[in-house]
């Protein structure tokens, strides 16, 4: 798998989990639209993959359907869940 169709694996991933929340949650396209001030288009084009939004985008998009995005910052080479990068200076 190239990094390219990693990420876009990565994506697809991501954007399911948060329609699924929203499914779940029983809230509309329209009522989250509204709830952050953005379009049913701009809703529709995020969870049909059309558009790859910002990360303020993802947060009020989450916030609106009552979850929270969480971040797994890691290496590269080291895509072991649950193993984080260490920050500078940290000797792990």
């Amino acid at each position: 798998m190239t990094p390219d169709e990693f990420n876009d694996l990565q994506a697809r991933i991501f954007r399911g989990d948060l329609v699924r929340a929203r499914i779940i949650a029983g809230i509309s396209r329209g009522e989250v639209a509204r709830s952050i001030g953005a379009t049913n288009r701009a809703i529709r084009n995020f969870e049909e993959g059309a558009w790859d939004p910002r990360l303020s985008f993802l947060r009020r998009y989450a916030l609106a359907i009552g979850v929270v995005i969480q971040y797994d910052v890691r290496s590269v080479s080291d895509q072991t869940p649950g193993r984080h990068a260490a920050p500078e200076g940290d000797p792990r």
